[in-house]
C-alpha cells in the first residue's frame, strides 16, 4: 500500500495566507522556511504521486520521502 501525505507548508499554502495580512506576506514567509527559498509548484509535486501510484513503485514500502525543498533539513 502506498500513500500521498500532504503537510508541507507548499502544500498548504492557503492555510499559511489565512495568518497573515497579505498573501504576498505569506508567500515570502513560507518560501523563507525553505532552503531553495520559493514554493513548490504543483507540477514538481505531481510527477512523484504519479510515480508513487505506478507500478514502477511496486517495490517501494515503509519509506517516508519528502518532496520539501528541504524543509525539514534546516
Amino acid at each position: 500500500m502506498r500513500s500521498v501525505v500532504e503537510g508541507s507548508p507548499c502544500a498548504t499554502r492557503n492555510v499559511w495566507k489565512q495568518s497573515f495580512v497579505t498573501s504576498e506576506q505569506a508567500e515570502r514567509f513560507v518560501a523563507s522556511l525553505h532552503t531553495v527559498n520559493r514554493i513548490a509548484r504543483p507540477e514538481e509535486i505531481a510527477p512523484f504521486v504519479a510515480f508513487l501510484h505506478s507500478d514502477k513503485a511496486s517495490f517501494v514500502t515503509g519509506a517516508a520521502l519528502a518532496i520539501d525543498g528541504r524543509f525539514i533539513a534546516r
